[in-house]
């Protein structure tokens, strides 16, 4: 699987749309999703390009994953559409590395 730049921001505006999706009755199964695919796709990230801000950015919205809970849902949902938007926007303006 070789991972180039327009591939690392389809994957956070994947996890952004998710989350769009994401209601306190499927709040489990959409976090989990994001856990188990992204994990696996940072993984390759640092495989091919070493430990690049993409690479932590995606592991910290993976990470997050694991704290929301129904009763904080809304802030941490919007903290990870944030980090994502703006590693997209890091990535435009700078590139990967």
């Amino acid at each position: 699987m070789n991972v180039d730049k327009e591939h690392i921001i389809g994957y956070f505006q994947d996890i952004i749309r998710i989350c769009d999706r994401t209601t306190t009755g499927n709040l489990s199964h959409q976090m989990s999703n994001i856990r188990i695919t992204y994990s696996y796709i940072a993984d390759k990230i640092k495989e091919q390009y070493g430990e690049i801000m993409a690479y932590h950015n995606l592991m910290h919205a993976v990470e997050l994953t694991s704290k929301v809970t129904t009763g904080n849902f809304s802030h941490y949902i919007a903290t990870i559409k944030g980090l994502c938007r703006r590693c997209i926007d890091f990535i435009n303006e700078y590139g990967l590395e």
